[in-house]
């Protein structure tokens, strides 16, 4: 859709929180998983690119080192494709719409928070004007983990998702609520295979 046409339609805000108690889970290690953006290609359901570009803070570049900082930010080149793959939502659709974007991410360790949004302006085919999400984690201690002493982690995530195209508004009132359901589904797996060995 051309950016004169888009100008003239209102933006529509779609959005959706998912919230989960996930068992056998560590707060702190799922928010590590989290943050690794450049392995999301690998795990994340949509995600067929995930780079991370630089840092916001006083590093040049991402590395190890910043992640001991309590709170810190960097950019990633981030793409996602609906319909056309095995990432995709919709596999049975030939060809896939893509969209890629720059997020930046905010990672707040010591509240276990981590947010993004697409930097103004980066997007290259215009599928949306913005997305944002957040992850805010939480150590659970209630019943079943006392009485296991299993780790359980309270997960509330968060995407909204702004667009102007009518078409893909109305697709995303069809899908949103399921896309974030997988979205968490994948980030508890990703653990499970990590560190339930």
């Amino acid at each position: 859709m051309s950016s004169i046409l888009r100008s003239f339609l209102p933006t529509v805000s779609k959005r959706h929180a998912e919230r989960r108690i996930l068992r056998k889970t560590c707060p702190e290690q799922l928010f590590d998983i989290i943050v690794d953006v450049n392995r999301y290609k690998e795990f994340v359901p949509l995600c067929t690119k995930s780079d991370v570009l630089t840092s916001i803070d006083s590093f040049s570049s991402f590395s190890r080192s910043q992640e001991e900082h309590e709170e810190y930010q960097f950019d990633a080149l981030l793409e996602i494709g609906i319909g056309g793959g095995k990432q995709s939502a919709l596999p049975s659709l030939s060809s896939p719409l893509t969209e890629e974007y720059v997020s930046r991410v905010t990672a707040d360790r010591r509240n276990l928070c981590v947010e993004t949004c697409s930097v103004d302006g980066s997007t290259r085919n215009d599928l949306f004007d913005s997305i944002k999400s957040s992850w805010k984690l939480r150590e659970i201690n209630d019943e079943y983990t006392l009485q296991t002493g299993v780790a359980s982690t309270g997960v509330e995530f968060e995407v909204e998702i702004k667009v102007s195209n009518p078409v893909i508004a109305g697709f995303l009132d069809a899908v949103l609520k399921d896309v974030a359901g997988l979205q968490v589904e994948a980030f508890q797996q990703r653990y499970l295979e990590i560190h339930a060995k």
